[in-house]
């Protein structure tokens, strides 16, 4: 199998010429993913084109189009594999701050490319963490109200609500520089999130 090397970040990374397996696809989504996150640090999101991508890491355009449809859903792919990887399973109110600080330290070591990529499309980032916490407070809900006393519609709107301002409050972190300690904020995140265990209380004892 002939073979390139994607230079992105200093780093090499042997390429498969043809997509053969699970394996050669995991390593083509990383060399492009980490030449999308150089690209994005050197010139911002809106320039950065497929061409410069595939150019970087010495891959052609169907190797990319085999695996994205565009910049941005490799850009979710980073997001997802990366800071989101810690808060795809196993998260309880009990860890929530763990797992936010987590996450939150690996865009502080990424700091150039989060702070750039969240401020040109704040909604790419917020949309895909949004669904993963809307989970969780469903999950705070349904564990609370065992019973089912409040209806469908009534539990979409408060984890909804939650996971949106969770989002609201990370990315206007990150716009503003990450400036607060990842530690503190996980901390002020999980209050958030205690708040809305308190609120779904409060909804299931509300009388009917």
């Amino acid at each position: 199998m002939n073979e390139k090397e994607c230079s992105a970040r200093g780093t090499p990374i042997l390429l498969p010429e043809g997509v053969c397996s699970l394996a050669d696809s995991q390593i083509t989504k990383k060399a492009l993913a980490c030449a999308v996150k150089a690209l994005v640090c050197q010139k911002g999101v809106d320039k950065v084109s497929v061409g410069d991508i595939t150019k970087e890491c010495g891959m052609g355009r169907q190797s990319f189009y085999y695996h994205f449809q565009d910049k941005f859903e490799l850009l979710e792919w980073v997001y997802q594999q990366e800071a989101f990887s810690g808060l795809s399973s196993d998260v309880t109110l009990q860890n929530l701050p763990q797992k936010m600080e987590q996450m939150l330290t690996i865009m502080e070591q990424e700091r150039k490319f989060y702070i750039t990529a969240i401020k040109a499309y704040p909604n790419l980032f917020s949309d895909c963490l949004g669904k993963i916490l809307k989970q969780l407070f469903l999950q705070i809900i349904e564990r609370l109200d065992s019973t089912h006393s409040v209806d469908v519609e009534r539990r979409e709107f408060g984890a909804d609500f939650y996971a949106m301002g969770c989002c609201a409050v990370i990315v206007q972190w990150a716009q503003k520089g990450m400036r607060l300690p990842a530690e503190k904020l996980a901390q002020e995140l999980y209050i958030l999130a205690k708040d809305s265990e308190r609120a779904a209380a409060r909804m299931i004892n509300e009388p009917k």
